[in-house]
């Protein structure tokens, strides 16, 4: 478990490296923010048709292949967007670091779900599988909290590797944050890999269970699509912002040193959420616990134009850290519990998938709406897709109760 954290953290500090530097480096070679929406976009359009059939291979076979392959290609992926110089170029490689991203959350949230399976097939008492259950929600919050880590850490060291002394990034300024953004990933693929021998025990009574479900069954369990909806908005919304916010900062007049704090605040309280998110989930109901933060997220997201200047706008990136975190957590634990032994990776991929269309669907979108209402109506067409969300996961919610 420990090298797949490390892994994800390095990983997922180079990813949050290079998405906001890529947007720097799209206005730095002339393009407008239509562009870079499109280009947001094209890093989950083809994780988008490759989650569910990574989710069903690492039912089957060993997830760590995935965790390593996933490190090697998106340490290429950052490598090449550090040489591209045209939004083609900077669209497709930023469409193979978001297969690399995808390969390795797969495998690393696989790795522990057959773990903690493997675990309760072993356990021979009521107490024993609540021993299990409860470390489920701490070993996912632990991934959550080593993938939170690195959205902190990456876009403050994006963001002051690229900084100039002029307003806005340049090309050569943004190359030397992606080449070290591609390292991180680099030195993440041995480390991956070492899960490989360990894995094999916990992969083999995965593979003694019953097959893997299909997409449609899944779909059809009794709160699937609410977990999933959920999921889809917390996570494109998050994608947005990563994508937006440099924009965003750029119309306002903050640099990219303040950028990066200010995503760098986001992550931090993201971490709280995912360290505070096994004692919430005892304690309160899953629907109801997803309703509120999808509501107060949407209203924070709304507001974020209309902050200016640098104060307010941390306090916004902070509640919307926590609570976005704590939605994406919270349905990373429902989906698995939701799923028939011998389709928890599935069910992940399921909900992986969904968040893929999330961010292919809304950073889409939002290029469409900033190329004819500006950056601000971006966040308010968010905001209120997410109180569409929230009225969803209430329906739910009060079905459950009667």
């Amino acid at each position: 478990m420990l090298a797949a954290l490390i892994s994800q953290f390095l990983v997922q500090l180079a990813v949050s490296m290079a998405r906001p530097v890529s947007s720097y480096r799209l206005l730095a070679v002339g393009a407008d923010a239509t562009a870079v929406g499109m280009v947001a976009a094209a890093f989950a359009l083809p994780p988008m048709l490759l989650a569910m059939p990574f989710g069903r291979w690492s039912d089957r076979r060993n997830p760590g292949l995935l965790l390593a392959a996933g490190a090697c290609l998106a340490a290429v992926g950052a490598f090449a967007l550090s040489r591209a110089t045209t939004v083609g170029e900077l669209a497709l490689w930023t469409a193979l670091l978001g297969i690399g991203h995808l390969a390795l959350v797969v495998g690393a949230q696989s790795l522990i779900a057959q773990s903690l399976i493997a675990q309760s097939l072993s356990a021979q008492s009521p107490i024993a599988r609540d021993a299990t259950r409860a470390d489920g929600l701490t070993s996912f919050g632990l991934l959550t909290v080593s993938a939170s880590l690195g959205q902190m850490a990456g876009p403050l060291l994006g963001g002051f590797l690229s900084q100039t002394d002029g307003p806005t990034p340049t090309v050569d300024s943004t190359s030397l944050s992606l080449a070290v953004a591609a390292l991180f990933a680099l030195v993440a693929i041995p480390i991956a890999a070492g899960t490989l021998r360990v894995q094999s025990r916990a992969t083999k009574r995965a593979a003694d269970r019953r097959g893997p479900e299909s997409a449609m069954r899944l779909l059809r369990t009794r709160g699937m699509p609410a977990a999933l909806l959920a999921s889809f908005g917390s996570k494109g919304s998050t994608d947005l912002i990563i994508a937006y916010l440099p924009v965003l900062g750029n119309e306002l007049g903050l640099d990219a040193r303040s950028v990066g704090v200010l995503l760098s605040l986001s992550a931090g309280a993201a971490i709280l959420a995912r360290l505070g998110m096994p004692w919430l989930v005892r304690r309160t109901r899953t629907q109801l616990s997803l309703a509120v933060s999808t509501a107060v997220s949407g209203l924070c997201i709304f507001l974020l134009p209309l902050g200016r200047t640098f104060v307010p706008l941390a306090v916004l990136m902070v509640v919307l850290g926590f609570l976005l975190a704590l939605a994406q957590t919270v349905t990373m634990v429902w989906v698995v519990a939701l799923a028939s032994a011998g389709s928890e990776g599935s069910a992940l991929g399921l909900r992986l998938a969904g968040n893929r269309v999330g961010q292919v669907a809304v950073p889409g979108l939002a290029g469409l709406v900033s190329g004819v209402a500006g950056v601000a109506a971006v966040f308010s067409l968010l905001g209120l897709v997410m109180a569409a969300i929230t009225a969803v996961v209430l329906r739910d919610h009060r079905r459950d109760s009667t």
